[in-house]
């Protein structure tokens, strides 16, 4: 991934990059309500009975906050992606798809993203 990427308008500005993963910030809403992206991946197997060799990926945004009164506080969001060894290329790219899809759907009733801020499954 390229040093420094923008997304939505805001460039997070790589801290440091290592075989495990990375991590990126942006103080472009204010020194005390940094975002920070981290990157992260990770060798695993299934439970038995498969036993499956796979690798989990990780993104992650934490978005620092502070109320008015000056109490600080944290949101974030995560997504956590396992890929067997034994998935083909095609499988991943359509996993992905339907994953993006999901997310960005803003079609009342199928929000996810807003029915899990309204507590809903």
């Amino acid at each position: 991934m390229n040093q420094d990427v923008t997304y939505n308008g805001v460039t997070y500005k790589k801290l440091y990059d290592n075989e495990t993963g990375s991590k990126r910030s942006s103080n472009a809403r204010g020194v005390n309500t940094t975002d920070v992206l981290t990157i992260s991946h990770q060798d695993a197997a299934d439970a038995k009975p498969m036993n499956t060799p796979y690798r989990r990926h990780l993104i992650r945004l934490d978005c620092n906050e502070v109320t008015a009164e000056g109490v600080p506080f944290r949101n974030f969001v995560y997504v956590v992606k396992g890929v067997s060894s034994l998935a083909t290329t095609e499988q991943i790219t359509a996993l992905d798809a339907h994953v993006r899809a999901i997310v960005a759907c803003t079609t009342a009733g199928s929000d996810v993203m807003a029915g899990v801020n309204n507590n809903e499954s």
